[in-house]
């Protein structure tokens, strides 16, 4: 978390993700493609995001990749994105509070209340929310990515030792991509970690990717669009983050 000394978070993120009708088949709108990022563009700017960044460069759209961006000044930060089927809200370590990225968050959302907005988008009942954190850590190069998560993470990350009985040249892997996914109660959806190593600000690092995930009609229980029930549901969400954190990550592996 941000708020520590030392704090490994490179970046919190808000998503929005709509028109996935089933794995991997999507269904948007003419309008969606031709209409929508224009819209959100006019929202953004009576908002004072007034710097808009166009990162398509000719190519077509897909589904669920950003395609423009949205700032209130150069190079500043939250940042506001948009493509087909996808909205996000941005926020890197050295700007975040939680309050304020919350507010963000809320304030990005209200662009999905408006009537222009919904009436061009064919399907926001199957929008999902995502509260994402990512951070960054930086393995010493005399230690092994597994015996650095044994030793600084509540976690381990090893091959049984037979596995190395046969044509195997060394113990010490370079490389390490595990996932946990866990239902969640209190029907606050899904939890999805990942811990990868990872190319980070031009390092060799081990990433850690945190998602709470829930669909927007169970979180506004089968209502209209509810910003309220979202905001309820981010800080539950938070909270789980935070928990996360704190039982996976031992304090060795931040706080020099």
């Amino acid at each position: 978390m941000a708020n520590l000394k030392n704090a490994p978070l490179i970046e919190s993120i808000f998503e929005l993700r709509w028109g996935e009708i089933k794995t991997n088949y999507y269904e948007f709108s003419i309008e969606e493609e031709s209409l929508l990022p224009g819209i959100i563009a006019t929202l953004a700017f009576q908002n004072k995001y007034v710097v808009s960044e166009n990162l398509q460069k000719g190519q077509h759209n897909l589904p669920q990749q950003i395609t423009n961006r949205f700032r209130k000044g150069e190079n500043t930060w939250p940042c506001l994105q948009i493509g087909m089927g996808i909205f996000t809200v941005n926020q890197i370590a050295k700007d975040y509070t939680w309050t304020n990225f919350k507010n963000d968050i809320i304030q990005g959302l209200m662009f999905f209340r408006n009537e222009t907005v919904l009436k061009n988008i064919k399907n926001i009942d199957s929008a999902q929310v995502v509260l994402r954190y990512q951070d960054a850590f930086y393995p010493d190069k005399n230690i092994t990515v597994g015996d650095y998560i044994s030793t600084h993470f509540h976690l381990t990350a090893e091959l049984p030792a037979s596995f190395y009985d046969n044509y195997i040249a060394s113990k010490n892997f370079k490389k390490i991509n595990m996932q946990f996914e866990v239902e969640l109660d209190d029907n606050m959806g899904t939890a999805a970690l990942m811990f990868s190593n990872a190319i980070i600000n031009g390092k060799d690092g081990l990433l850690v990717d945190t998602s709470i995930i829930q669909s927007v009609n169970k979180i506004s229980q089968n209502a209209k669009f509810s910003t309220d029930c979202i905001s309820v549901w981010l800080e539950k969400a938070h909270d789980i983050q935070e928990h996360a954190f704190k039982t996976i990550i031992k304090a060795s592996a931040y706080d020099e």
